[in-house]
């Protein structure tokens, strides 16, 4: 059974000016974190070194926060046709996690009569809103929790002005690699993956998100290059309005969202 991964973030909360614990800022910062999917894990307390105007030493939190890396509906798979019989591959797998960026992960699943050691891959990755991102000598390697696969590392495919991009293609090149029968360059032919699970669509990322300030925004960027979603923005300023008067309306801007992209396909 393949063990669950997680990630983990550090906030650091120093005391009040009068020596007190800052639990304003630790409740802020724990509902903040929720709202992405973290959980308070550890806190550490320790003394600063330092004292206030009144002599009172100073102290400081450390809060550890924790996630998963992939859930159920996190990860989506793209997969390539059966590659050349004198390889030892039966298909290439990349998998997307959804975290606080968008990562990569490719799997190469072996077949039965062959063993590969290790892979060299070039990938391009490219999105349907800011274009191609390209990943030079992707080696992948064996782990012993995927025994029918050489993985890659993670690796980011977002950039830092888009936290979430849906994809749209994936191609690679094989550079080179080594099997039971020794090292071998591999071929110039790219190789482009085909879809096999539903796209990360933006209602997806949407529904990841804590207010309708939050869809608001991300619909924002995205609209500055794809004039489609203008309606959905403006729709979403009117939600967040609503918000601003009466509280958390993130249910009912996902309900009208969804309406409205069943009336207006992007």
């Amino acid at each position: 059974m393949k063990k669950q991964k997680y990630e983990y973030d550090l906030m650091s909360i120093s005391d009040t000016r009068t020596g007190l614990i800052d639990l304003q800022a630790y409740q802020s910062s724990v509902e903040d974190h929720a709202r992405e999917g973290w959980k308070l894990h550890t806190v550490f307390r320790g003394g600063t070194g330092a004292a206030n105007a009144t002599g009172v030493p100073t102290g400081q939190s450390v809060l550890v926060f924790e996630r998963p890396i992939r859930s159920a509906g996190d990860v989506k798979n793209f997969m390539t046709d059966t590659l050349s019989q004198q390889m030892a591959i039966d298909n290439i797998t990349v998998r997307f996690i959804r975290a606080q960026k968008l990562t990569a992960q490719f799997l190469l699943k072996m077949r039965k009569d062959r063993e590969m050691t290790a892979i060299n891959i070039d990938v391009e990755v490219k999105d349907k809103f800011s274009g191609s991102h390209k990943y030079q000598n992707v080696i992948l390697g064996s782990f012993e929790e995927e025994a029918d696969y050489l993985v890659s590392d993670e690796i980011d495919v977002t950039d830092a002005k888009s936290v979430y991009n849906i994809i749209k293609e994936v191609t690679l090149k094989i550079n080179e690699y080594v099997d039971d029968q020794g090292y071998h360059k591999g071929s110039a032919d790219l190789y482009k993956l085909k879809e096999t699970d539903t796209k990360l669509s933006v209602m997806d990322v949407i529904e990841t998100l804590g207010s309708s300030k939050e869809i608001y925004e991300y619909l924002a960027k995205l609209s500055i290059t794809n004039k489609n979603l203008s309606g959905a923005v403006d729709l979403m300023q009117g939600q967040v309005e609503i918000e601003e008067r009466y509280g958390n309306h993130k249910e009912q801007s996902v309900m009208q969202l969804k309406r409205y992209f069943e009336a207006n396909p992007m």
